[in-house]
């Protein structure tokens, strides 16, 4: 299994290294993994950082960009891989995610994977999980994650190869703030999330995060999903109820929602079961 992450980063080389070390430290010699860290012509240390950390195992692109989302776009056009996924620097990966993502794509027929919503603090200790009852294909086209509901966690998210080619790199480029919702939005025409009770990766708090400006965010949204109907206003306190629910109720609404089975170490949902994975020596 071939899994492509992408570092989009301009002058964060404060941040890089821990995140980088997440993803390079995982060990499953049974995953390819390809790291590209897009850096867009950082004026700070970040380049040497990032190639010192690599020592050889990440490619990294220093290029102009316009954001983000463009240099997400010039990355994603050049990979090839089974699956997708990209990690801000800053941001961190679970040790064992690629094992529990090899399971499930050797297990269920998921083409989109996430994990629970998680949070670290500054120092890399995980201090929050929440766990997302479901993803629901309507609702995802509403554009009504970020609109009402909670948004789709983009560091704990993974698509595949069958989702990737729906979305329009181009397109891509264009946005400043919704950029992972247009992806979500453009997945959701053939499929929506499977969601695992397991952390796979998470969002750090470490004070330089910037604002988002929620009404230019809402505008965003809005070029893609149009604005939110009559029915799917309200449908959302329904929603914003469940994600208060308890885990077992969760999944009784969502038959590929996979919780920890303490008894097996792996996952079970209506729709099936998930062995323990076991990560092979590197």
């Amino acid at each position: 299994m071939r899994v492509a992450v992408v570092t989009p980063v301009r002058n964060g080389g404060t941040l890089l290294a821990d995140t980088m070390r997440s993803v390079l430290n995982q060990v499953d010699s049974d995953v390819e993994l390809v790291y590209r860290i897009q850096d867009g012509a950082s004026t700070d240390d970040t380049v040497r950082i990032a190639e010192q950390t690599a020592n050889g195992r990440a490619t990294i692109v220093s290029a102009p960009d316009t954001g983000m989302y463009d240099a997400l776009a010039t990355a994603f056009s050049d990979l090839d891989a089974d699956w997708y996924c990209y990690l801000n620097a800053g941001d961190l990966w679970d040790p064992r995610c690629l094992s529990i993502l090899r399971a499930a794509h050797e297990q269920t027929s998921a083409r989109w994977l996430c994990g629970l919503h998680a949070y670290y603090a500054a120092d890399g200790s995980l201090v929050h999980t929440r766990l997302p009852p479901r993803f629901t294909r309507t609702l995802l086209r509403a554009g009504a994650y970020g609109r009402g509901l909670p948004t789709v966690q983009q560091e704990s998210t993974f698509w595949s190869a069958k989702l990737h080619h729906l979305a329009d790199l181009e397109a891509l480029r264009s946005y400043r703030l919704a950029g992972d919702t247009y992806l979500w939005w453009s997945f959701a025409r053939e499929a929506e999330p499977t969601v695992i009770q397991a952390v796979l990766g998470g969002f750090r708090y470490h004070g330089g995060h910037l604002g988002v400006d929620r009404e230019a965010y809402r505008a965003e949204v809005a070029r893609f999903a149009g604005p939110m109907s009559v029915s799917t206003r309200a449908r959302i306190p329904v929603e914003l109820a469940l994600w208060e629910q308890p885990a077992r109720i969760k999944a009784r609404t969502n038959p590929h929602l996979y919780l920890h089975d303490t008894t097996t170490g792996g996952w079970t949902a209506r729709a099936g079961s998930i062995s323990r994975p076991i990560a092979a020596p590197s």
